[in-house]
């Protein structure tokens, strides 16, 4: 091979070094993993920016017009802002009666909230961030019935665990029982009830619960089985 060859072949490897060295240290606009797109959507984890919702979502579970109604009232409550994640909406046993459930925020700044919304209004919102990490479940109602009972009986809420039979957004009927982890407590039936958007325990106990108590409360006739 003659030098100017020689001297080509070598200016074009270069080139292509060069080239290569600077593609790599471009910032990378496809983001991947664990990163977030510009308004803080987990992209890794399928959400990705709404603008009609004003959150974060995943366009194949806020797909229907009823899913983006139901999700757009809970961001109204909360505020729209970057970040901000709808990680999902399930309905309640009652026609109507959905939970919207949403994030914000990253590892030890997470946030994550509850909207309680029957026949298309909000009924309760609330942050339940310290309830989840306390009682170690992630049913909002769970864990706030949970702490009604471990206040009004003066134990740890890890010696409580409940039993939902009926929910139907606003009414619950099921059983608890209260003892140290991994030994046989007392316990029975309980109802509750949400009262001006936080639940109350209406009856606990083994015995005979009457039926105007829960007519009191609003329970349907199919959750006052056993009544007197």
């Amino acid at each position: 091979m003659k030098a100017w060859e020689w001297t080509g072949a070598i200016v074009g490897l270069l080139l292509v070094v060069a080239a290569g060295v600077w593609y790599y240290y471009q910032p990378n606009e496809q983001t991947i993993g664990g990163d977030t797109d510009e308004h803080g959507c987990l992209i890794g984890a399928g959400f990705g920016w709404d603008e009609e919702v004003g959150a974060c979502t995943r366009n194949w579970e806020v797909a229907t017009n009823e899913d983006k109604a139901l999700a757009k009232l809970a961001v109204a409550e909360i505020g729209s802002t970057d970040g901000l994640t709808v990680t999902s909406i399930e309905a309640a046993d009652c026609e109507g009666c959905f939970y919207v459930l949403l994030s914000q925020g990253a590892d030890d700044n997470q946030r994550r909230y509850r909207v309680t919304i029957v026949d298309g209004k909000v009924e309760k919102v609330g942050d339940i961030t310290d309830d989840l990490a306390e009682v170690g479940n992630d049913n909002p109602a769970m864990v706030e019935i949970t702490n009604l009972f471990a206040q009004k009986y003066n134990v740890d809420v890890s010696q409580i665990k409940l039993r939902f039979d009926q929910d139907t957004g606003t009414h619950i009927r099921g059983g608890v029982s209260i003892g140290h982890p991994g030994e046989v407590g007392g316990g029975g039936n309980f109802f509750a009830a949400m009262v001006d958007g936080k639940y109350e325990l209406v009856y606990d106990g083994n015995g005979a619960f009457a039926c105007s108590l829960l007519d009191d409360y609003g329970f349907p006739a199919s959750m006052q089985e056993g009544c007197y």
